[in-house]
């Protein structure tokens, strides 16, 4: 199934923000400071691609047959892979090591967290049509 116009538009902008919003408050931590909506489009964009593999993947297993809660578990190692590049690249593993270790597993509870959101908000607007947000 393909999002309606509204739905992608919604979940990029949820996506890209908390991202920014993410990576804006990293940068209170990290010795590197870097441009938080340019992080939050790299993401979005690392994310979005890392998601259409692992559905192009699912779809061998029939995903039909498979609930929203294993499919959403599926994705942690996916997640996990995505922020690793997102901060390699950003921020960069050598500088602070434990803080970017840290930092890989919030920001896969926050990946989550995001798609509550978009879950909320796909629940009370109109014409919000989007799998597997």
């Amino acid at each position: 199934m393909i999002p309606s116009p509204l739905a992608a538009l919604a979940y990029a902008t949820v996506k890209i923000a908390g991202y920014s919003l993410f990576a804006h408050q990293l940068n209170r931590f990290s010795e590197v400071s870097v441009s938080p909506i340019r992080f939050g489009f790299a993401k979005t964009g690392i994310g979005f691609i890392g998601g259409l593999l692992y559905f192009a993947v699912l779809a061998w297993w029939h995903p039909e047959h498979v609930s929203d809660t294993a499919i959403f578990v599926g994705a942690i190692p996916i997640r996990f892979l995505a922020w690793a590049i997102a901060l390699s690249i950003f921020y960069g593993f050598r500088r602070n090591t434990r803080l970017i270790n840290a930092t890989l597993f919030v920001g896969v509870f926050w990946s989550y967290i995001l798609d509550g959101v978009m879950w909320a908000i796909y629940q009370v607007l109109p014409g919000m049509v989007m799998p597997f947000c």
